[in-house]
């Protein structure tokens, strides 16, 4: 799968088939994907603790990194 890097916390899967110069190409050449602003994805694996965490993810050498960041979920009771 490739996905085009929105921002940190977002990634879009690539449309099947790529339109490109307005023509619908059907590939899984890694190369025109890249081209076109969509990479593969290296996913990790969500932490295994009783905290809760987002993704981010960062475009490295032709490809996209997954990692987690620890969210703070404290609830203010007066919020409630």
């Amino acid at each position: 799968m490739f996905y085009k890097l929105i921002n940190e916390n977002e990634i879009k899967k690539a449309p099947k088939p790529l339109k490109i110069d307005g023509k619908d190409v059907f590939t899984n050449n890694e190369a025109i994907h890249n081209e076109n602003g969509y990479f593969k994805l290296i996913q990790t694996d969500y932490p295994q603790d009783d905290k809760y965490y987002e993704a981010r993810y960062e475009l490295q050498e032709n490809v996209i990194v997954q990692s987690w960041i620890e969210v703070n979920l404290e609830i203010n009771a007066e919020e409630i």
